[in-house]
């Protein structure tokens, strides 16, 4: 577990989260309930391309929020 950056507790849990063969990490912080998750980066074997990190950060936003 790793420490919450809002309420400084050793409370956080991290997700994977795997669109369109990009991966982003989102963090959790079960006292405070503060979220949030890192941009996509590409899996082994992909390239990496701008519009289509634009389209999963939008898939992101719609799941989860800002």
């Amino acid at each position: 577990m790793d420490y919450c950056s809002r309420c400084r507790q050793k409370s956080v849990e991290r997700s994977e989260i795997v669109i369109d063969g990009y991966v982003s990490y989102m963090y959790r912080c079960t006292i405070c309930g503060y979220t949030y998750w890192t941009l996509p980066v590409p899996l082994l074997g992909k390239k990496l391309n701008k519009e289509e990190i634009r389209q999963v950060i939008k898939k992101l936003i719609k799941m989860f929020g800002d």
